[in-house]
């Protein structure tokens, strides 16, 4: 799947919680800019706990974004 894919079940509010943070490794996976572990430490640093915090795991994937655009 692509990074786009990952990313659009990461938003979808019809997947539980789980299934959208393993979206979310799977965008970091498709690109980690900092290998994965630092990837996710960076997303949780920016963005928030993620794998607790709706808020911060919509925010994840935007941040990923940000860093590809670059």
């Amino acid at each position: 799947m692509s990074f786009a894919a990952h990313a659009r079940r990461v938003r979808d509010p019809g997947l539980p919680l789980r299934h959208r943070v393993s979206a979310l490794r799977s965008c970091v996976v498709v690109h980690g800019p900092f290998g994965h572990h630092g990837t996710l430490a960076f997303l949780e640093l920016e963005a928030g706990p993620f794998h607790r915090d709706e808020r911060a795991l919509l925010r994840a994937p935007a941040v990923l974004e940000d860093l590809r655009a670059r």
